[in-house]
């Protein structure tokens, strides 16, 4: 039988030194993209490289900000030249946001930075355990997005 505290007290340790290192690593990234963007403006547009058609309830739900963080967070990003803003003609109240061709490049430039450390992560790994890693944060992700609509 398992003995669910023990697990649970090598799962945080575990997770503690890779949350350590993912985060060094994703700063470490983010202060070589560019130190005029805040850790915000680079999350808010990673979600926009990521999906499409976005509004800015969509933005803050996801990020979890207030609505006036997020358009100030916005403002400066459209200062920037990284993001632009579009109404829909349909409903004046929803703003959208898009990333600009700059901001598709800081995008791409994080991205490709991210799958040099996460290759350096798997190539500590056989190619079996590689497999089973993935699949498990999949299962891990998609449940956790499951449990929190519940």
């Amino acid at each position: 039988m398992i003995n669910i505290d023990v697990l649970l007290s090598e799962l945080i340790d575990y997770w503690e030194i890779l949350a350590y290192q993912l985060n060094s690593a994703e700063t470490s990234c983010m202060e070589m993209i560019s130190s005029k963007l805040s850790e915000n403006e680079l999350r808010v547009i990673v979600f926009l490289g990521k999906n499409d058609d976005v509004r800015m309830k969509d933005i803050s739900d996801h990020m979890n900000l207030l609505g006036s963080t997020l358009t100030s967070i916005s403002d400066k990003l459209v200062e920037k030249g990284c993001v632009k803003r579009a109404r829909a003609e349909s409903d004046r109240r929803i703003v959208r946001l898009e990333l600009t061709e700059k901001g598709r490049k800081v995008f791409e430039e994080l991205r490709k930075m991210k799958k040099q450390r996460g290759k350096n992560l798997l190539d500590l790994l056989e190619d079996e355990e590689k497999l089973t890693f993935v699949d498990l944060m999949k299962k891990l992700a998609e449940r956790s997005k499951k449990n929190e609509k519940n």
